[in-house]
């Protein structure tokens, strides 16, 4: 079978509604498919700060150690969300779902758990709590000599700056890098862990979006302008443009999405 016949074009789906659409409340999961859709654009955009060359600012080295410490936060949130309210919902309704989308799952669990762990010492040492590490005066004594700077202006705080003091802040998460480079190198490779396993977890929210927001019958058209079939689902199937579509209010009061189908009848 040819490439093109066994893994269909997808193309970029400009989705169109009202929030309501979006986030119906006749679906118990548009709460928490709204933290996760917040979780995504957190992390994209957190992405693309990642990483610090060797010739690096001070202003580029702090961005870059700012967003690590944030992005080991929000993975901890989405790993929270995956493993309650997301492992419930598959849980009651696993049975509409593909083998292939069933795996992928599996997949995006994974990935979670490998991002988790890649940033576990930021998180633990230099996230929410800034709980250091045990000895923070040992890593100071340590690095006793390392040049530092900083600025505060009293009459105007926006001109204050302690970057060039505060990028430091790496070495109580790394205690074992004796320079600044040691940290920047640590960094990197960390940033480096962090980007490979975060790049499939945002897939991952991407198709569940999706996913949902076609059995809510959101708005839909090729982002390109295109006639052709929008992305596919993870089981191969190609969904058509459609016109935004008036939810229907469940007349039993339960949500639309948990109704029992006909046999055969597969997302």
């Amino acid at each position: 079978m040819a490439e093109s016949e066994s893994t269909p074009q997808a193309y970029p789906v400009a989705f169109s509604g009202k929030l309501i659409d979006f986030f119906p409340s006749t679906d118990e999961r548009s709460a928490w498919m709204l933290r996760l859709a917040i979780l995504r654009d957190d992390m994209g955009h957190e992405l693309g700060k990642l990483g610090v060359r060797q010739d690096a600012s001070d202003e580029e080295t702090w961005v870059s150690s700012y967003t690590l410490r944030k992005i080991a936060i929000t993975i901890a949130e989405v790993r929270r969300l995956f493993g309650t309210q997301v492992a419930t919902w598959l849980k009651k309704s696993r049975s509409r779902y593909s083998p292939a989308f069933l795996k992928q799952f599996a997949e995006f669990r994974r990935r979670i758990d490998a991002g988790y762990n890649a940033t576990k010492t930021i998180r633990d040492k230099l996230g929410a709590h800034l709980d250091l590490c045990e000895d923070p005066e040992a890593v100071i004594s340590a690095h006793a000599k390392l040049p530092c700077r900083a600025r505060i202006d009293l009459s105007n705080a926006a001109n204050t700056s302690l970057r060039p003091l505060t990028i430091n802040s790496l070495l109580f998460a790394t205690p074992e890098a004796k320079t600044l480079k040691e940290v920047q190198e640590l960094q990197s490779k960390t940033a480096q862990a962090v980007i490979q396993a975060i790049s499939p977890i945002v897939h991952g929210i991407d198709t569940l979006l999706y996913i949902f927001w076609n059995e809510n019958h959101v708005g839909a058209s090729r982002a390109d302008g295109g006639d052709g079939p929008l992305a596919v689902l993870p089981d191969g199937r190609e969904v058509r443009v459609r016109r935004p579509a008036k939810q229907a209010e469940a007349k039993t009061g339960r949500p639309k999405w948990s109704r029992r189908k006909k046999r055969g009848d597969s997302t």
